[in-house]
């Protein structure tokens, strides 16, 4: 046999006693799992390298739920905000007229312009009703907010009511419409529908029962709705500003900037010595506002009677609870690369037995959904527990999970968190060929390479939260 030949046969030898001693090591150090049809074992490894590794998985397991639960309490809550006066059946076409700071106007401004302005199809009013000794029910006092509307209120604004029509409602000023909670305190089991409430030196039969306003309601709690006609039996129609607030329904081809210009004329016309264009140094009225009712609640022009929001701190908490998950994620990721050499030989024998690096990558991306779904649980216990502390701190009642577009967010991140917590590992694994466990050199070079990444992204997250 030539020279030629001895060595090819020699480098063959040497090439298969190589890979029997791979084998054989792997096999002395229990890394070799066949199943009777010769395929590795799935989830059982996943669940021994755990087991395994106890604290890696409390720190992971921990950490990742706390961030979950923190961003399902955080995004419930900008929902919930987001929601406050968009839920009236036609909110994109009602608007709040008012000058150039306040929208409070004068009891009769609609009676006197709004004829006049074609594009304004409907309007009704509400104003406070004060009752300084409360309201009295067989003799026991309560403490109420008081209302005065039109009758037109209910029915412009979808509110629901029983015992009378909410197209026509309070059309005598010795009627009242009462709330839910407040038929509950005051009347207990007995309807209180017929029953007579006084308020200071009046009496009002109770003719409706008003759904109690929730947290997407844009309306400050109220107890009790009289008649707007006790106003104008008391109120001159054009002073007083600030006491009346006006919803006028735009028509849906209605320009808001034109009938606000047109206001602002109007208003201008009317009191010419108090109302100017723009504001100057000693105003005391000046330009106009229309502000749609859903955009009510972040705005910046005071509005009496109606609840206020900051939209700054819905923002800011929003973008702390994004970070903080992904700050959670990198973590997660972090560790599980380190850990990459405890399961280096396990990998490497199943890319021997012939899987591909896309299995793989599949099997640990199924791996990370598995751990992510764990702590998704988790973390709704979490949250379930921490909620009455946040609706402490930011003085409000948040309902978790309250509608469905809050649970396909959650869904959205957990597919995303699965699969990015899978992939990172898994292409570090896919670099290396099998042999390199053996030698010892996968683990290192994971390691610098990764850590690069991730001192670099913590860095950003860091700058972020400052």
């Amino acid at each position: 046999m030539c020279d030629y030949h001895t060595e090819k046969c020699m480098n063959f030898i040497q090439s298969t006693c190589r890979w029997f001693l791979v084998f054989g090591r792997i096999k002395r150090n229990g890394y070799l799992c066949i199943r009777k049809n010769n395929e590795t074992t799935d989830m059982k490894s996943y669940f021994k390298f755990l087991s395994r590794n106890k604290l890696y998985t409390a720190i992971e397991a921990f950490g990742l739920s706390i961030a979950l639960a923190f961003v399902m309490i955080l995004v419930s809550y900008a929902f919930m905000e987001y929601r406050v006066g968009t839920h009236q059946p036609d909110a994109k076409n009602l608007y709040v007229p008012g000058s150039g700071d306040y929208l409070g106007m004068t009891l009769g401004t609609a009676k006197e312009f709004f004829p006049s302005i074609p594009e304004i199809k409907e309007w009704t009013r509400f104003s406070d009703y004060y009752t300084d000794k409360g309201a009295v029910v067989d003799g026991q006092y309560f403490h109420v907010q008081a209302r005065a509307i039109d009758s037109n209120f209910l029915d412009m604004m979808g509110m629901k009511c029983r015992g009378c029509a909410t197209h026509q409602v309070l059309t005598d000023m010795h009627q009242a419409l009462i709330s839910e909670s407040f038929a509950n305190r005051a009347f207990g089991n007995a309807n209180p529908i017929g029953q007579v409430v006084t308020c200071d030196t009046l009496q009002f039969k109770v003719v409706g029962i008003v759904d109690d306003f929730g947290r997407e309601d844009l309306l400050e709690p109220t107890d009790i709705f009289v008649s707007m006609k006790l106003k104008e039996k008391d109120l001159d129609p054009m002073d007083q500003f600030g006491e009346v607030v006006t919803i006028a329904q735009l028509a849906d081809n209605a320009d808001p900037e034109k009938v606000n210009a047109t206001l602002l004329n109007k208003y201008m016309g009317y009191w010419k010595k108090w109302w100017s264009h723009k504001k100057t140094t000693g105003s005391f009225l000046w330009g106009s506002s229309l502000v749609r009712w859903d955009k009510l609640y972040f705005s910046d022009i005071t509005c009496p009677h109606v609840r206020h929001g900051s939209k700054t701190l819905v923002n800011v908490l929003l973008i702390v609870a994004l970070v903080l998950l992904l700050s959670a994620i990198f973590n997660y990721i972090n560790l599980t690369v380190a850990q990459i050499g405890n399961r280096a030989k396990e990998m490497a024998t199943r890319r021997l037995l012939g899987e591909s690096v896309l299995g793989v990558v599949l099997r640990y991306i199924k791996e990370a959904a598995l751990f992510t779904a764990v702590c998704f649980l988790l973390g709704v216990l979490l949250a379930w527990a921490f909620t009455p502390l946040f609706n402490s701190i930011l003085d409000t009642k948040i309902s978790l999970f309250s509608s469905p577009v809050v649970w396909g967010c959650l869904l959205v991140a957990y597919l995303v968190i699965s699969l990015l917590s899978g992939l990172f590992p898994a292409i570090v694994v896919s670099r290396n060929n099998p042999i390199d466990v053996v030698k010892g050199t996968m683990r290192l070079r994971s390691k610098m390479w990764f850590s690069r990444i991730f001192i670099v992204a913590q860095s950003v997250i860091s700058m972020s939260l400052v």
